[in-house]
């Protein structure tokens, strides 16, 4: 797939323990715990995960048509809603919120979350608009019996619109 929108997607946990691991290159390195195993959920617990889009002046996301983000999870692991989308015209940013339930019955073990980021932005002073599609990975564990969590109650994922490449 062909580069789209984002200068670095980025997961943000509120503890030391998480980790990003974006499956695209990015312009920009994340912020990272070295050798950081993914944030834990323990077995039958939840996490808000929230997606926000971050919108460079100049630009906008445009209302049609809606950008998403659609999210895959593994056995036992399930995200609800599984796929966000902008709603109207986004200047500046917007969040969307959706959560992550682990079933009481998960095997330990990874579990992350595959996403597909579709996006429809515009430039305001060029007057061009651009569709972008990209892939990321919500890094997840499921923790094993007697592991303590490491996930925050709320995971956020930050994509930064648009890309040095794409301006």
């Amino acid at each position: 797939m062909k580069p789209f929108l984002v200068d670095c997607i980025v997961l943000v946990a509120a503890m030391a323990a998480a980790a990003v691991v974006p499956d695209i290159a990015v312009a920009q390195q994340p912020t990272q715990v070295p050798d950081a195993p993914p944030p834990a959920l323990a077995p039958g617990a939840a996490s808000t995960l929230i997606v926000r889009w971050i919108v460079e002046d100049g630009y906008y996301i445009d209302a049609e048509p809606a950008s998403s983000v659609t999210l895959r999870a593994p056995a036992g692991v399930r995200v609800t809603p599984a796929r966000v989308e902008t709603a109207g015209r986004v200047l500046g940013g917007a969040e969307y919120e959706t959560r992550i339930t682990v079933a009481g019955d998960a095997r330990p073990g990874r579990a992350d979350l595959r996403g597909a980021v579709d996006l429809f932005f515009c430039s305001i002073p060029e007057k061009w608009c651009k569709r972008v599609t990209r892939t990321t990975t919500v890094p997840l564990r499921v923790a094993a019996a007697g592991e303590a969590p490491t996930a925050p109650e709320t995971i956020q994922l930050e994509l930064l619109v648009p890309l040095d490449e794409e301006r």
